[in-house]
Order: structure tokens, then sequence, then C-alpha cells
């Protein structure tokens, strides 16, 4: 049998990533959406402009991540683009909102901000040129 078009190798990393960013995800997003919507029926003061970046952003952040999900595991051409799509603004998204609350609003670093900042860091600048070199990519993702 033919494993040059298996999801094997150095594809485990991105294929599990893809599985804990689906789980947390969304129910982070969740999260943000309930806590909104708790401080504006109490009638606490929250940034439109804020929430409006943060559930617009997760909605597009949760989109693309289904669809690059759907097209990795169903070995799918259009993979490659997704993921590149995905990592992109997975790292526009949450590196600008964890530089936000470092550098504006004066928050101090935690250890999952920091592992969240090297894991995007990781996502663009090892993966995106992993999907767009390599001569694998080819050979796994290659349904219509």
């Amino acid at each position: 049998m033919n494993t040059s078009s298996n999801i094997n190798g150095w594809l485990y990393f991105p294929a599990l990533g893809l599985i804990i960013a689906c789980i947390t995800g969304t129910f982070n997003l969740f999260a943000i959406a309930r806590l909104f919507l708790f401080k504006l029926l109490n009638g606490e003061p929250i940034s439109i402009p804020l929430a409006g970046y943060l559930l617009t952003g997760g909605v597009i952040y949760l989109g693309l991540l289904y669809f690059a999900t759907f097209c990795f595991f169903s070995h799918k051409k259009a993979a490659k683009r997704a993921m590149i799509a995905y990592y992109c603004w997975s790292f526009l998204l949450n590196g600008s909102l964890i530089l936000f609350s470092w550098f504006y609003l004066g928050m101090a670093a935690e250890i999952k901000e920091i592992g969240l900042l090297l894991s995007i860091c990781v996502g663009l600048f090892i993966w995106v040129p992993y999907f767009l070199f390599s001569k694998r990519i080819a050979r796994v993702f290659y349904k219509e």
C-alpha cells in the first residue's frame, strides 16, 4: 500500500492542532459571546468596537478553521489554500489580541498567552512554508 498519500509523519502535527483548535475555538467563541451578552444585559460598560472585532474575527476564524479541517481530513486540493488562510488569519487575530492586551491594556503576560503566541508563530513561520513548498502536499491532498 502506498503511504505517500496518507496523513502521516509531519502532517500529524497540523492534524492534531486542527482537532484541538476546533474544540477550544468553539468553546472560546461561545464564552466570549456569553461574556459580552452578560455584560450588556446587566448594564455593564463594554467596548462595542472591541466586542465587534472579537466576535466578527472569531466567527471568521471558526469558519476558516472548520473549512480547513474538512479539507485537510478529506484530502481536498483546497486544503493547501485553506490551511495557509487559517494560519495567517489565526496569526493576525490572536496575535493582535495578545499584543493589544499586553501593550495597550498593560496586562501581564501569562503562560497560556505565551504558549498561544508561540503556537501561532509556528503556524505562520513553519507550517505555511511547508504547505507552500513541500512536494508531499500535492500527493496527500489530491481530491477535487
